[in-house]
C-alpha cells in the first residue's frame, strides 16, 4: 500500500506525528488570532516557507482532499489518527491557507466577496455605494464613493480587461475561464442595458 502514496507525503505526516504538540499549538494561535480578527497571513507564509510538505498536508485535510485522506486511513496508524482528526476540526483556518496556497499561482488577496451598501446624501444630491472586499475571510479594501466614481471604475477595469485579452489572445487559455468570463461580460451589459433604462426615466437623456 505504501508504494503507491509519494515519499514527501510519508515525510509530512512523519513530521506532523513527530511534532504534534507544536503543530497544535500553532494552529491554535493562528485560530485564536484569526477569531480576533489579526490578520494571520504573513504567519501562514513564514510556516509554509519553512515547512512546505507538512503545510500542504494540513491544507489537504482542512480542504478535505479525498486522496489525502485516502493516504491519511492507509498508512497512519490507530494511535495517532486522533491527531489528523484534531487538525480538521481548525476548519476555521481553511480560507486563509487557501489564500496562501493561492500565491503560489500568482494570486495576491483573491477577491471571493464583495458587500456593497447604498447610501444617498442629501446635501450633494447624489448616491454613494459603500463597497468592502474580502480575500476569504480578510477584508483587503474599504472605500465609499458617489455612482459617478463606481462607474468609472466599472469601465476603467473593463478597459484594462480588453487590454489584456487583446495582449494575450494568442496565448492558450483554459475553456472554462472563457466561457465564465463570456457570461459575466453579458452580465454587465445586462446591468448596463438597465442603468441606462433607470437614468433616462429619471429624465438623464444625453442632451
Amino acid at each position: 500500500m505504501k508504494d503507491e502514496i509519494p515519499e514527501g507525503f510519508i515525510e509530512a505526516v512523519n513530521f506532523v506525528i513527530e511534532n504534534a504538540s507544536v503543530i497544535i499549538e500553532t494552529l491554535n494561535k493562528l485560530a485564536r488570532d484569526y477569531m480576533i480578527g489579526k490578520d494571520i497571513r504573513k504567519s501562514l507564509k513564514s510556516f509554509k516557507e519553512r515547512f512546505e510538505l507538512p503545510f500542504m498536508l494540513i491544507y489537504d485535510i482542512l480542504t478535505k482532499n479525498e486522496t489525502t485522506m485516502n493516504w491519511l486511513n492507509k498508512i497512519v496508524e490507530e494511535d495517532n489518527k486522533w491527531l489528523f482528526s484534531k487538525i480538521e476540526e481548525f476548519s476555521i483556518l481553511r480560507d486563509e491557507f487557501e489564500a496562501v496556497r493561492l500565491e503560489d499561482y500568482g494570486y495576491v488577496n483573491s477577491i471571493t466577496r464583495i458587500f456593497g451598501v447604498p447610501d444617498y446624501n442629501e446635501n450633494l444630491m447624489i448616491p454613494f455605494i459603500e463597497i468592502k472586499l474580502f480575500s476569504f475571510g480578510k477584508e483587503v479594501l474599504q472605500f465609499k464613493e458617489d455612482i459617478d466614481y463606481i462607474a468609472w471604475l466599472i469601465s476603467d477595469l473593463t478597459g484594462r480587461l480588453l487590454n489584456c485579452l487583446e495582449e494575450y489572445k494568442n496565448k492558450p487559455i483554459r475553456k472554462e475561464s472563457l466561457l465564465y468570463l463570456r457570461e459575466r461580460m453579458k452580465e454587465i451589459i445586462n446591468n448596463s442595458e438597465k442603468v441606462l433604462k433607470i437614468l433616462n426615466e429619471m429624465g438623464g437623456e444625453e442632451s
